[in-house]
């Protein structure tokens, strides 16, 4: 039988979480548990950086909110098997990183960056491991911007060429997860972004594109090598879309997070604009939306 730690035991999350995949709906049992294991509150908010908030991330061999290895899981008594995995429920992956980043916390003697950058390491997140604090910083201010309703704005960044998805994502320091919580039409799992396709990031993210974007180019070249590279259509509807976009960015936009029980069109009346408009402006193709995930709207 598994037990959990006294941290993660603190407070059932079911009591506080009536979405999980909205990160603010189980932000409160996150920061019990960790002054409960008697550490720092910004860890609390490690798992802004690591898989973006996501429960049900898998990369590699880690998964969920914390980026989990099985080994790391097992270890600390969350069982990891073909039938069940406790990686994935935020009660048992929050019991097992925090016993772990408090043993990591202590052999560095209570050096809070030197015990996150171990843990990133741990995690497979090595390209973070250089600067987590700085990541951490940065995830924490956009995330309360958008709890805030002021989220930063988002412009459009047109490929050149095709993109290799995970290099793209070690270049701007994001997770895959992360980048299509802006991104709909980048499909779970994919490896390869194509030519002329839209990407939205912050500014600071569309500078470290604009730094590395040589590099990724020739890099997915090399990778594909005679392979034809991959192309977005630009008929002549997309290319009146990509001059809609650019009027569109002229004016002033908001980010919407969807609540449960949210739906387009009470959302298009709340703000006074069309379905089919926030269907264009979020690449959405159906009338399905999540909760968690966000909305940018033009007023």
């Amino acid at each position: 039988m598994v037990i959990l730690s006294a941290a993660a035991a603190l407070l059932s999350f079911d009591a506080v979480a009536a979405d999980r995949s909205d990160f603010s709906s189980y932000e409160q049992y996150l920061k019990s548990a960790v002054a409960s294991a008697g550490l720092p509150e910004k860890v609390a908010y490690m798992p802004l950086v690591l898989t973006g908030g996501d429960p049900s991330y898998v990369e590699g061999s880690a998964a969920g909110i914390w980026s989990v290895t099985a080994p790391i899981a097992r270890h600390y008594g969350v069982a990891v098997s073909d039938g069940f995995d406790g990686r994935y429920d935020v009660e048992y992956c929050t019991s097992a990183a925090l016993a772990y980043f408090s043993e990591l916390f202590r052999r560095s003697g209570g050096d809070l960056g030197a015990a996150m950058a171990q843990y990133a390491l741990a995690a497979g997140q090595a390209s973070k491991s250089e600067n987590f604090m700085a990541l951490l910083s940065e995830a924490c201010e956009r995330y309360e911007a958008q709890r805030n309703g002021s989220a930063a704005q988002l412009v459009p960044l047109k490929l050149e060429s095709a993109v290799l998805l995970p290099e793209l994502c070690k270049a701007l320091g994001m997770t895959a997860s992360a980048l299509k919580a802006d991104n709909p039409a980048i499909i779970p799992g994919g490896n390869c972004l194509p030519a002329n396709a839209i990407i939205r990031v912050t500014e600071a993210k569309a500078e470290l594109f604009n730094q590395a974007s040589g590099k990724l180019y020739e890099s997915a070249a090399t990778a594909l090598g005679t392979v034809a590279l991959p192309v977005a259509k630009q008929a002549a509807p997309v290319q009146e879309s990509e001059r809609q976009i650019s009027a569109d960015n002229a004016r002033k936009s908001v980010t919407y997070r969807i609540k449960p029980g949210d739906t387009l069109g009470g959302i298009a009346s709340r703000y006074h604009v069309s379905v089919s408009q926030l269907k264009k402006w979020n690449n959405l193709k159906s009338n399905n939306i999540r909760a968690g995930r966000t909305l940018t709207i033009y007023k």
